[in-house]
C-alpha cells in the first residue's frame, strides 16, 4: 500500500456508516456502527431526513472551490467512501445500507457467475455485445438480491432522480417502496425536495444529481466547465437551504467519491499488451483505476510474473482474497458471490495511473478524471449538515 493511500473507515467514519445513521434515525435496525460526527438521536427527531448525494464531490474539491459557498459554510467533517470509491458501490451502499462486502456490487464492470459473462451493474447489460440484459432477465430484483434501505424503515421513502434513470432495473430495484421522483434539470430537483419537505409525514428523502462527475470525466476535475458548475450547484443549494427553513429538515448533502486527474502517459491500454491480455479468462472488471483480473486456472503465477514487470510501476497487484480479509470491502458477512465477482488479482492504482480494455463495438474513450482508487482526493467526501 502506498504511504498516500487512504482506505474506507468503516468503524464509524464511512458512508456506510452514514446510511446506517439514517436508516435506524427512520426506525431500522443495523448491525454496522452509525457515523460518529452525526448525533443520531438528534436526527431521528427531524421530521424529514434529506440525503443530497452530489455525484463526484470530493472533500478536498470542495476545500478548493467552495470558498465561502453554502455548502463549505455548513460543512461539518470529511468522511471517506467506500471501496472501491465508484459510484455503482458506493450508491448501492447508500441504498441498503449494506458493506461491498455484503452487497458485491464493486465497480462498473462485474463477472456474474451465473452468466458467466462480464456485466455493466448500472445499465443492466452485457458487456459483451452491450446486449440489454432486460431481453433475458424477468425480475431485475432477483439479479440485484439486495434488500433495498426503504423496504427496512418505518417511514415513508423518496427517491428524487433524473428521469433516464428512474425506472432503470438497477434503481427500481433498489427503491423498494419508495416514490420515485423523476426530474429534469437541477433546478427541478431542488424544487421537488423543496415540495417534498413540506408534506406533513415523517419521511426519508435521497436525491441524486450526476453533473460533477459527468463533467469531470469528459473535461476534468480541474476544468474550467466543473468549477463553473459546481457553483451552480453550490448556490442552487443555498437556495434549498433557504426554501426549506421551519420545515423541520436535516439536510445531509455528501458526495459517493471525489477524483483525480490523470495525466494522458498515465493511461495503460491493456491492448499494447497482448502476452498479458491472453492470460485473463474474462475482461478486466471493476473500474479503471481499481481492475479486477480473472485469471485461467494454470497461468496465474505467470500472469503475476508478467504483471509486476510490465504494470508494476503503475500499479500494486494484489490477491482479491486478502483485500476482503483485511476490510477493505467492509464489515459482515461476505456475499456468496463476492469472490468470483472480485476475481483472482486486483490491480491497484499507483498515483494517478489507469488501465483500460476494449472489446469490439466499445466506444473508446479515456477519463480525463476518473475514480475508484485509493488517493485522498478519490476516497474523502465531505459530511455536509444543515438543520432547517
Amino acid at each position: 500500500m502506498q504511504l498516500r493511500d487512504v482506505l474506507p473507515d468503516y468503524d464509524g467514519g464511512s458512508l456506510l456508516n452514514l446510511t446506517s445513521s439514517i436508516l435506524v434515525a427512520r426506525g431500522g435496525q443495523t448491525d454496522h456502527p452509525l457515523l460518529r460526527d452525526l448525533d443520531g438521536v438528534r436526527l431521528a427527531r427531524h421530521r424529514n431526513v434529506v440525503l443530497l448525494l452530489l455525484d463526484g464531490l470530493g472533500h478536498r474539491f470542495l476545500l478548493e472551490q467552495g470558498n465561502s459557498g453554502p455548502l463549505a459554510g455548513h460543512l461539518r467533517t470529511r468522511m471517506t467512501s467506500v471501496f472501491p470509491s465508484t459510484t455503482s458501490t458506493a450508491v448501492t451502499t447508500l441504498l441498503t445500507a449494506l458493506a461491498p462486502r455484503e452487497h458485491a456490487l464493486t465497480g462498473w464492470f462485474s463477472y456474474w457467475p451465473g452468466l458467466d459473462d462480464v456485466v455493466a451493474v448500472l445499465p443492466f447489460q452485457r458487456r459483451r455485445g452491450r446486449k440489454s440484459l432486460s431481453l433475458e432477465i424477468d425480475d431485475p430484483e432477483r439479479f440485484y438480491g439486495n434488500e433495498p434501505l426503504f423496504d427496512r424503515i418505518e417511514t415513508a421513502g423518496h427517491i428524487v432522480i433524473p428521469k433516464n434513470l428512474a425506472f432503470s432495473p438497477y434503481n427500481a430495484s433498489h427503491s423498494g417502496r419508495a416514490r420515485i421522483h423523476p426530474y429534469q434539470g437541477f433546478p427541478e430537483l431542488f424544487a421537488q425536495v423543496a415540495k417534498l419537505v413540506r408534506e406533513p409525514e415523517e419521511k426519508y428523502i435521497y436525491a441524486y444529481w450526476p453533473g460533477i462527475d459527468h463533467l469531470a470525466h469528459e473535461h476534468g476535475a480541474g476544468s474550467d466547465k466543473v468549477r463553473a458548475h459546481f457553483h451552480e450547484i453550490d448556490k442552487a443549494c443555498g437556495e434549498l437551504i433557504d426554501a426549506i427553513g421551519g420545515s423541520d429538515t436535516v439536510l445531509i448533502v455528501t458526495g459517493d467519491h471525489g477524483l483525480i486527474d490523470v495525466s494522458p502517459q498515465n493511461h495503460t491500454n491493456l491492448a499494447r499488451h497482448p502476452d498479458l491480455q491472453q492470460l485473463l479468462a474474462q475482461p478486466l472488471c471493476g473500474e479503471r483505476r481499481v481492475a479486477y483480473c480473472h485469471l485461467h486456472d494454470d497461468r496465474h503465477d505467470e500472469f503475476v510474473t508478467a504483471a509486476s514487470d510490465l504494470l508494476g510501476d503503475r500499479f500494486s497487484l494484489r490477491k482479491s482474497g486478502e483485500l476482503v480479509e483485511q476490510g477493505w470491502f467492509g464489515p459482515g458477512k461476505s456475499h456468496p458471490e463476492l469472490l468470483a465477482r472480485l476475481g483472482d488479482i486486483v490491480l491497484l492504482a499507483k498515483g494517478d495511473a489507469s488501465i483500460k480494455d476494449w472489446l469490439p463495438g466499445e466506444r473508446r474513450y479515456w477519463h480525463v478524471a476518473s475514480h475508484g482508487g485509493t488517493s485522498p482526493e478519490e476516497m474523502y467526501v465531505p459530511l455536509i449538515v444543515v438543520e432547517r
